[in-house]
């Protein structure tokens, strides 16, 4: 594979945004928007907790790891995502009969 420099792998939409190629990089960066939350998609918010912000994540695609931060202009600064795989240990599946 062929490195190419930082200005040739992201270059820049037609509103000036940074586009980035994806077949070339290890990594997607992204910016993830809460509508509703799980498992009652009605709740419209919770005491203490905000998802009026956004995650702004990068999906590393060797590792599958997901880092990211939320930012809401009044939320607590700095608050870390960290999503990673854990492998099953031990597991078997289920079945019922009926």
């Amino acid at each position: 594979m062929v490195n190419k420099s930082h200005s040739q792998r992201y270059g820049l939409s037609a509103n000036g945004i940074p586009q980035q190629d994806f077949r070339e990089s290890d990594v997607i960066f992204m910016r993830w928007k809460e509508h509703f939350l799980v498992p009652d998609h009605r709740v419209q918010g919770i005491n203490g907790a905000s998802f009026a912000g956004f995650y702004y994540i990068c999906y590393n695609k060797r590792t599958g790891e997901i880092n990211g931060y939320y930012w809401h202009k009044t939320s607590e600064k700095f608050q870390e995502l960290i999503l990673k795989h854990v492998p099953e240990r031990n597991a078997f599946g289920s079945f019922e009969f009926r």
